[in-house]
């Protein structure tokens, strides 16, 4: 399922491709996290949300699920599952 073009959820479908795709090229990283949202931002996806959480996002992106756990975390639950993926 990638939505329809512009929607929430092909949002976090292209967001999900962008971010393996900077993995493949820096590793998980945080560059590779930064860059993905920059990119993602430029793309006009998931900016807002992308704008107002840039820091959470990073920390769960590369593996700080302690911040999730301790409920610190009020990423989008989507988010969370786009890692997973």
């Amino acid at each position: 399922m990638n939505g329809k073009e512009g929607d929430i959820i092909n949002q976090y479908v292209v967001f999900t491709k962008v971010i393996n795709d900077q993995i493949k090229i820096y590793g998980r990283k945080r560059e590779a996290i930064t860059e993905a949202i920059r990119i993602c931002k430029d793309r006009n996806i998931l900016k807002d949300y992308l704008t107002s959480r840039e820091k959470e996002v990073v920390d769960i992106m590369i593996g700080r699920k302690e911040f999730f756990r301790q409920g610190k975390c009020k990423i989008h639950p989507l988010l969370w599952f786009a890692h997973s993926i």
